[in-house]
Formats: structure tokens, sequence, C-alpha cells
């Protein structure tokens, strides 16, 4: 059996944001603000934004947070190559 390589693909993931603020424009200001940000998982950080299982009642819900459910969108035209490491 030949050896196996390592392929990668990039994808979407489709998540919703969660943002405690005063108002609607104030909600809108504190998530432009995290626009573009990124991930290291599963250390639950994203940048500034906490990926949360908190209920929405919880105190320890944060000021702003992402839903650990996620929708991962998978092109059927999916570019796959072959890792950097390889």
């Amino acid at each position: 059996m030949p050896e196996k390589k390592l392929y990668r693909a990039e994808i979407t993931i489709e998540a919703t944001a969660y943002i405690k603020a005063s108002s609607v424009e104030e909600a809108r200001t504190l998530w432009r603000a995290m626009d573009g940000g990124t991930a290291e998982l599963p250390d639950g950080e994203f940048d500034d934004i906490t990926i949360s299982d908190c209920s929405f009642d919880d105190p320890d819900l944060p000021d702003v947070s992402i839903s650990p459910a996620v929708t991962l969108s998978v092109d059927s035209n999916l570019d796959v190559e072959l890792t950097e490491d390889e």
C-alpha cells in the first residue's frame, strides 16, 4: 500500500456571533471591530472573541462570543493540494 501524503483544502466556516450591547448600533460597532479575525482552535479564542457555549441568560456569557455550533461549506469543486511540508 502506498504511503499516505497530507493534502489540504481551504473551506468556509459559518458561525453565529452573539454580542451584548445597549443598542443595535453599539452591537454593529463591536462586531465590525472584529472583522478579519483569525482563530487558533480548539483554544476557544478567536482574537478577542470567545467561542462560548454559555446560555443566553448565563452571566458568564462574554460581551462578544461565537457559538461553538458551526456549518462547514464545502464546494464540490474544492481545490485540494499537497501540503507545503511534503
